[in-house]
């Protein structure tokens, strides 16, 4: 009786040590890419171009829904013409419109930052 005890402690204290070995080797691990977003490869353009909109709400309830808008969002642009080519396919200066891209187009304008008011956009 003594020597299963004996063995059954032996085995919990290496299972336990492949445990922590385990639990290591998850933590040294890179994590997983998750996608939160799909590409669309036909989406709105306004002239030609991407943009995206950028508003600000404040929800004060979800029961009921309580939502409030403030009016003066505004829309970002890219400076080139939307294209699905192949040869355009990898241009970030025509699929994304964030500034840190668009900066580097010759056309950029750093006072308007390829900004529009919302307002404007009517």
């Amino acid at each position: 009786a003594q020597r299963r005890a004996a063995a059954a402690a032996a085995a919990a204290a290496g299972g336990a040590a492949q445990t922590e070995k385990d639990d290591e080797e998850k933590a040294n691990e890179a994590p997983e890419p998750y996608v939160v977003q799909r590409y669309l490869s036909d989406p709105l353009l306004v002239g030609g171009k991407k943009f995206d909109l950028r508003l600000y709400v404040l929800v004060t309830s979800y029961t009921p829904l309580t939502v409030y808008m403030y009016r003066s969002g505004f829309a970002r642009f890219s400076h080139a013409r939307f294209s699905m080519d192949a040869a355009d396919l990898a241009d970030a200066q025509i699929h994304l419109t964030n500034v840190a891209v668009q900066k580097h187009n010759e056309h950029y304008d750093a006072q308007r930052g390829g900004k529009w008011e919302l307002h404007s956009l009517k």
